[in-house]
């Protein structure tokens, strides 16, 4: 392997870990300066009875909103995952159907992604199927 080659790999890897951290010390810094905007604003308030009613508010609601962990909604990803893996077993089969009519005279062109789109498409499947599984196991429905 040329010298050149390895150079280009290393520099490309070294940039993308590069604007990973950025992303991710933005991210840090942001979340900080909320945080410390939020402890202002509380601050300010003299009694317990004025925080009270500020928190009771609309405006309250939108404050402590941030603060209450978003509860992922496990339906809508199993809907996700079931689409993706028929939606990917169906281009799959798609793709080994033009490998068995031989439309372009090299059947090794649409096998090879027909195969494996078909393997990706029933491993999701097979992963949805036992995230639901595990799901009704730990919220106690043996079904």
């Amino acid at each position: 392997m040329d010298l050149w080659l390895v150079t280009l790999i290393l520099g490309e890897l070294v940039f993308v870990g590069w604007i990973l951290w950025v992303i991710a010390n933005y991210r840090i810094r942001k979340s900080k300066e909320r945080s410390e905007e939020r402890l202002r604003i509380i601050e300010r308030f003299g009694s317990q009875e004025e925080l009270t009613g500020f928190l009771a508010s609309g405006a309250g609601d939108k404050l402590l909103a941030n603060f209450t962990p978003k509860s992922s909604n496990s339906r809508s990803g199993f809907v996700t995952g079931l689409t993706s893996g028929v939606v990917s077993l169906f281009v799959g089969s798609g793709f080994l159907v033009l490998a068995w009519l031989d439309v372009f005279h090299d059947p090794d062109t649409f096998l090879i992604p027909g195969v494996l789109l078909c393997f990706a498409g029933a491993g999701i499947l097979i992963s949805a199927a036992v995230s639901i599984r595990l799901l009704r196991r730990l919220n106690g429905d043996p079904g």
